[in-house]
């Protein structure tokens, strides 16, 4: 019975790594049912709400910690003069991934129960490649259209009927690969962590690792890349001679400043950086007032040029004040996970990609490794508690 129980919390993952298409499918028999929109994220608040006498055991300093931040980001959305729409969008994004941390926590009974979540991944990856390179072959999206799905989200619509995103803007285009997550960014990002989890703790051959890379190749996604490449340059950063790593991290500046002036979608990036930063403010201009949430529910205010980053989003919403505390719950995290490096520096890595992508820190984006994260701390706050008890 307890095994039954340990697999059937999978459901909550499988839903949300199909959901996008399943809702998309949907939105083409009901295109006015927006609502259905909300099923990824109902979805999360069940499971949390069904392993609740599980997730309550958690650490205790953590467990006030998110009490805080929660705490804190409601203020902010009481006070907050823009639409009930927008601002709920923007929490809803900030918010996000201490919910998927707070669901992983379910998952970290046991040792064994974290090892089973992270061979589960593994192979849900592999699941991901194969369908997004049936669906990559056979040009699916030239048959099933899209459209009412990204108008739902406010997203653009190619003539086609699927975003712009699904196209590479290189040459006449590229198709990129995008799976059950209708997001090429995205599903970069769950390929990158399934790379450095299933290669640094044997949890996939070398076959399956290539594949992934391929597919994730594929996806064109410069978000996962980067989380990928710094996650492997930290990793193995302590077998390089430092005069080598002096060298290769000037090689990587003098690359990134290359492609800074030849992308202009690089550059968009950067400016909306530079842009929060050069108009922060200590408490910010409020909650669904700046950011790609705010513009797509037209409130954005337009002196405030903040762009495609999540974390310069985070700036100018809540303020310098705001971002520290907001980051306060992970700076936690990556100190309690001085035992687990390679989870350490995916996390590390992800946040820094943060600050040039606002897709970085999506739910999708962020699924596999906050509920690792979740699972880990809580397998050894539970194991801690453990050999004190036998003590």
């Amino acid at each position: 019975m307890k095994s039954f129980n340990n697999i059937k919390k999978y459901w909550v993952i499988s839903w949300l790594l199909v959901s996008s298409f399943v809702i998309a499918f949907l939105l083409n028999l009901f295109p006015s049912s927006e609502w259905l929109l909300g099923l990824k994220d109902f979805a999360i608040v069940i499971f949390i709400l069904l392993n609740v006498s599980v997730i309550w055991k958690i650490d205790n300093t953590l467990k006030y910690l998110l009490f805080f931040e929660f705490a804190i980001l409601v203020i902010y959305f009481l006070v907050s003069p823009a639409s009930m729409a927008g601002k709920a969008a923007s929490l809803r994004q900030i918010i996000m991934p201490l919910l998927v941390f707070i669901a992983g926590t379910a998952f970290g009974a046991t040792v064994e129960e974290l090892d089973k979540l992270k061979k589960w991944i593994c192979y849900a990856t592999v699941f991901l490649g194969v369908i997004g390179t049936v669906i990559y072959v056979i040009h699916f999206w030239d048959y099933f259209s899209l459209k009412a799905y990204n108008e739902a989200k406010n997203i653009g619509t190619s003539p086609q009927g699927y975003s712009y995103m699904f196209i590479e803007p290189l040459g006449k285009g590229i198709p990129r690969m995008v799976s059950t997550i209708l997001d090429p960014i995205n599903l970069s990002h769950l390929f990158a962590f399934t790379l450095v989890i299933g290669y640094t703790e044997k949890k996939l051959g070398y076959f399956a690792l290539t594949f992934i890379q391929v597919c994730m190749i594929a996806t064109f996604g410069k978000g996962g890349f980067l989380e990928l490449f710094l996650t492997l340059l930290l990793l193995f950063s302590s077998h390089i001679p430092w005069r080598i790593m002096i060298v290769l991290w000037l090689v990587c500046i003098r690359l990134f400043l290359f492609v800074l002036e030849h992308h202009q979608g690089v550059l968009i990036h950067m400016q909306g950086i530079f842009g929060a930063i050069k108009t922060a403010s200590p408490f910010g201009y409020g909650l669904g007032l700046v950011g790609n949430q705010a513009a797509m529910y037209g409130h954005a205010l337009s002196n405030i040029p903040v762009g495609d980053t999540f974390i310069g989003g985070i700036i100018a919403q809540l303020g310098v004040v705001g971002f520290l505390l907001w980051i306060t719950p992970f700076a936690y995290f990556i100190f309690k996970l001085k035992f687990d490096r390679p989870l350490k520096l995916l996390l590390i890595s992800q946040l820094a990609t943060a600050v040039v992508s606002d897709n970085s820190f999506n739910l999708l984006s962020i699924l596999f490794l906050m509920l690792t994260v979740g699972a880990t701390l809580n397998t050894r706050f539970n194991e801690s508690k453990k050999i004190v008890g036998n003590n």
